[in-house]
């Protein structure tokens, strides 16, 4: 006869194997920092708001750094399943097949957390409003929605990561991506100098655009859209296609462009891994089992980004 603490340890158990692995990287690694949270919050910089080198006349002026910080704060989320306290006493074993399948599934929406959280960031970006399941999202750091059309950094022209998409088709995304691309190669750093030389790009779409865009970046040759004759396309090769899972559903045509040379679109802080606990109260006929840990997370950088949406 199987007893609740038995259980207990063969949940504990069997959830760890069912885990994604460390060092398995997820599709939001590209532009995402992960760190190891030693505290209830932690507090970022964004270098692309830094003061410009100034030539020293008389003395040296001072900028507060705090003007560019971001804190982060952890959260705490939790599942829960409960079992029948009869089948736990009529098993033979110390699992059964009833918690291995409620197992299955709660294993699988802890590996996809981080992915889901970061994606719906990015959909909110431009509120606070986000799902149930996502981290809370803050606005940057200079108080401005994180996708904002006049955001001003010292030293820098005006900048805007929006961009107004014209269709999705393989002809205009090709136009949105050319247009998007010049906007984020056009942002200036606290020097005025471009913030975004040299990068390395991916565009992070949703399931809907994910052949649309491998037509314009992973194809040597691509349709005119005037004459319809093939041509050489310049883009081949030019950023890599990230497919965007959290988006659900066959009307979602948002995508970004992501630098991801400094991996500093967003953070994800890891403060605790999902424990497991149990509440056996006698008088109930079942008996529950639930897991805690704590997570953090925001958009950060708001220069290595574009979104193009309607």
């Amino acid at each position: 006869m199987a007893t609740s603490n038995a259980i207990l340890k063969g949940i504990k158990s069997t959830f760890i194997g069912l885990l994604t692995p460390e060092d398995v990287t997820s599709n939001v690694d590209l532009f995402t920092t992960t760190v190891q949270s030693q505290s209830n919050e932690e507090n970022y910089y964004i270098d692309a708001a830094n003061p410009g080198i100034k030539k020293l006349l008389d003395e040296v002026t001072f900028s507060d750094i705090d003007d560019f910080k971001l804190t982060i704060e952890n959260f705490d989320y939790f599942n829960s399943i409960k079992e029948n306290r009869n089948r736990i006493e009529d098993s033979k074993e110390y699992m059964n097949n009833s918690i291995e399948m409620k197992l299955k599934g709660i294993s699988g929406e802890v590996n996809d957390f981080k992915d889901n959280s970061i994606g719906d960031l990015l959909l909110a970006g431009s509120t606070e409003a986000v799902s149930q399941l996502s981290l809370t999202q803050i606005n940057a750091f200079d108080g401005k929605a994180y996708f904002s059309t006049n955001r001003n950094i010292p030293g820098s022209t005006a900048i805007n990561n929006k961009y107004t998409q014209s269709g999705v088709t393989a002809a205009t995304f090709e136009a949105d991506y050319e247009g998007a691309r010049a906007q984020l190669i056009d942002m200036k750093d606290g020097n005025g100098r471009p913030y975004n030389k040299n990068p390395n790009l991916i565009v992070f779409v949703p399931p809907t655009l994910e052949v649309v865009a491998k037509q314009l970046l992973k194809s040597e040759q691509t349709l005119a859209a005037t004459t319809g004759v093939l041509k050489s396309n310049v883009y081949a090769g030019d950023a890599q296609v990230v497919v965007n899972w959290s988006v659900a559903g066959t009307t979602q045509y948002r995508w970004y462009l992501i630098n991801t040379k400094k991996k500093d679109v967003a953070v994800y802080q890891d403060r605790e891994n999902p424990t497991w606990y149990m509440e056996d109260d006698n008088k109930k006929n079942w008996v529950g089992y639930y897991y805690k840990f704590r997570k953090g997370g925001a958009l950060l950088n708001p220069m290595s980004v574009i979104r193009v949406s309607t």
